[in-house]
């Protein structure tokens, strides 16, 4: 074998050899790289009345090794009800290493952070989203995990949990109704009790427009001088 085979030979069994030692290297990585099952989860949303606000957390129930990275998306199923007015990355992450997105009508947000400073272990809080109450009535709010991984860069097998919000009438309506009707009750039981002052009031009016009429003043006299004559005659 002279020595521009051998150099062939290694030149080709070289390039497989380094093709086999990267697909190991991949499948130990990918084999490696599993940080263990989780789930993340929205927190219970408060009742809440029309044009108030209340917040969710996203929390990670079980941090194994932390939380450095996660891709996650919070929506309304029903948008008439509330809506997406802001978010809070926890964690602190970077605005290079960090975006959010959030549609345009407040129905949907999705938050992508990444080089995260968390708790190692147990619960860990990864997002904030405030909810504004826009009609009555209730919406779920789901959950969307699309990248979850650990401070060391391993990723999580991830379970979903939802919740969702309900939005009670605005405090003005039944009882602001009561409050009318009672005043105008009020006012109307004023008025009757008025009703005698106000039809004295009335007569009297009438009696000093008669007495300051002639005519008044002459029948009058006219019944008097009858009255007179009638005693005389009785006399």
């Amino acid at each position: 074998m002279n020595g521009h085979t051998v150099r062939d030979l290694l030149t080709v069994h070289g390039r497989r050899l380094a093709a086999v030692v990267l697909v190991t290297l991949v499948v130990a990585v990918a084999t490696v790289g599993a940080a263990g099952a989780t789930t993340v989860r929205l927190s219970s949303a408060d009742d809440v009345s029309v044009s108030e606000t209340t917040t969710v957390d996203v929390v990670v129930n079980d941090a194994d090794s932390g939380v450095g990275a996660y891709n996650v998306t919070v929506a309304l199923t029903n948008p008439s009800i509330a809506s997406i007015t802001d978010v809070e990355l926890l964690g602190n992450p970077s605005d290079r290493t960090s975006r959010v997105e959030r549609a345009a009508d407040g129905s949907s947000v999705t938050m992508v952070a990444a080089l995260m400073d968390t708790a190692d272990t147990g619960t860990v809080t990864i997002a904030r989203v405030t909810l504004r109450a826009d009609g009555t009535g209730s919406t779920g709010l789901d959950l969307t995990v699309a990248a979850l991984g650990d401070e060391r860069g391993d990723s999580y097998t991830v379970g979903t949990e939802t919740t969702s919000l309900t939005v009670l009438g605005d405090g003005n309506g039944e009882s602001g109704s009561i409050g009318t009707d009672q005043s105008d009750e009020a006012a109307s039981m004023d008025s009757s009790s008025d009703g005698p002052a106000v039809e004295n009031q009335v007569r009297n009016t009438r009696l000093d427009e008669l007495t300051q009429d002639p005519r008044y003043l002459v029948g009058i006299i006219a019944l008097a001088l009858i009255a007179l004559l009638l005693l005389r005659r009785l006399t």
